[in-house]
């Protein structure tokens, strides 16, 4: 009976693992960190997401109510104007205290690249 139940534990911790525990809500709020881009360098930014009704929003630096798409841990979302396109893709990290992505701006949004490291 015990070797059942050891079995059973240990079948239950290892399936576990590497399940995303996300939510919407671990994005919502304001994040502070740095960005790179590839035609500026480094610098510092804030970005916010907020929700309003059932759409979420990216706002801040070079973003103005963007909205986003995000499942589990991730997020995207972008938008075309005229030839020019902008699209951002990122992450949550799991414990809910960093987030990571990448925004670019381009004919084919490859044109200018910037990447955020961000905190909570």
């Amino acid at each position: 009976m015990k070797k059942i139940f050891y079995i059973g534990l240990i079948s239950f911790a290892f399936l576990s693992c590497g399940k995303d525990n996300c939510s919407a809500d671990g994005f919502l709020g304001t994040w502070k960190g740095t960005k790179n881009c590839t035609t500026k360098g480094e610098s510092q930014v804030t970005v916010r997401f907020y929700s309003s009704g059932s759409n979420y929003y990216l706002e801040g630096d070079s973003f103005y109510r963007k909205e986003v798409n995000i499942n589990d841990c991730s997020f995207e979302g972008g938008f075309n104007f005229i030839v020019l396109g902008v699209k951002v893709k990122g992450t949550l990290s799991i414990d809910g205290k960093s987030l990571t992505f990448k925004s670019e701006t381009g004919p084919s949004t490859s044109l200018f690249t910037c990447t955020y490291v961000l905190h909570k």
